[in-house]
């Protein structure tokens, strides 16, 4: 089977993914691979066709939190807040809709009222973590160029993830509106010149001021370093062939069981909420038993059952996150937007 194949990555691609992790440009990963642009500009582009690009950020530092709702699958979705990141169609025992959005603290229950459906599940997601390839519990192989996973050291290894979440001391406070627009569309395109991000930016907001280069460095250097916490660069599977599954946890254990599994390869994205996590990623068949055994091990419960992502509509939107400050405050607008296509 297809789907029990390992991602094959050369060394030279391993090594542009370990020193991008802490670097804040292209030049730099060069430099810490000894090696010249050129080749590092040729890997780049090489793995924007096969990985996922992601600008990780503090996100509590900006008051914000990561909301992922279910909903039926059988009814239909037509109007979405614009702060909406994606919809996805998922199925299990049943379908649903899963809708996640990064929302302001403060606003995280407007969101969800502004849906003309109740939501069968709610996950608030106070921590939200990438998957990082210098976990513990992932191990690059330059003989066969694969990532494997090293279950036999998870034992060891996550006592210090047992740990309450923490969801005090949130305010109203909101990052300058160019410093929020960069770091979305940095979220997605990590080493995109910021010169060029203004241009997207205003491409989709007209009404979005001309910066120029010596303010954009000044906002990048004196705001949105500071929120800076990592690139995570994410080998994926074709869809087609290991679909993206949704492991959706409840219980007191929950979030750390999501800490534990988004350290294994192949895991793409975790969300946490105080007892509920919500963890997708492409896990191959050959990997599942071993899962399943240590989700066994905690005090967890997945009501949703085995839940697998529709290959359609795989897009997610820049939320214009900047029409909802004031004055350096978050604000609500009571807002819907009409989905452009059918989900």
């Amino acid at each position: 089977m297809n789907d029990c194949y390992n991602l094959k990555i050369t060394a030279k691609e391993w090594q542009f993914i370990t020193s991008a992790q802490y670097s804040e440009s292209l030049t730099e990963i060069s430099k810490n691979m000894n090696t010249s642009y050129v080749t590092v500009y040729r890997l780049y582009t090489m793995l924007k066709s096969k990985a996922s690009f992601n600008y990780v950020v503090d996100f509590k530092k900006m008051n914000l939190v990561h909301i992922t709702l279910f909903f039926n699958g059988y009814q239909k979705i037509e109007n979405i807040h614009p702060l909406t990141v994606s919809i996805r169609k998922v199925f299990g025992v049943k379908p649903y809709y899963m809708v996640s959005a990064f929302v302001p603290y403060i606003y995280r229950e407007a969101f969800v009222k502004s849906f003309d459906n109740e939501p069968v599940k709610t996950i608030i997601g106070y921590e939200t973590y990438k998957w990082k390839p210098d976990s513990p519990l992932s191990l690059y192989l330059e003989s066969s160029e694969t990532i494997i996973p090293v279950f036999n050291v998870f034992y060891e290894k996550y006592d210090n993830l047992n740990y309450p979440v923490d969801n005090t001391d949130y305010t109203y406070k909101a990052p300058d509106k160019i410093d929020i627009a960069l770091i979305f569309r940095k979220y997605k395109h990590p080493f995109e010149p910021l010169t060029r991000s203004i241009r997207h930016i205003r491409k989709h907001d007209p009404d979005f001021p001309l910066i120029s280069k010596q303010a954009l460095s000044y906002h990048y250097k004196k705001h949105i370093k500071k929120l800076w916490l990592y690139n995570s660069i994410i080998p994926l599977y074709d869809s087609y062939l290991v679909p993206f599954r949704i492991f959706y946890f409840e219980g007191k254990e929950a979030p750390i069981l999501a800490r534990i599994l988004i350290n294994l390869p192949t895991f793409y994205l975790t969300s946490i909420d105080t007892d509920k996590a919500i963890l997708v990623g492409q896990p191959p068949c050959h990997i599942f038993e071993n899962i399943y055994r240590i989700i066994s091990m905690f005090d967890v419960e997945m009501p949703l059952g085995d839940l697998v992502m529709s290959n359609k509509n795989m897009k997610s939107y820049l939320p214009p996150l900047w029409h909802f400050t004031e004055n350096n405050r978050w604000i609500w607008k009571d807002i819907k937007i009409k989905i452009l296509q059918p989900i």
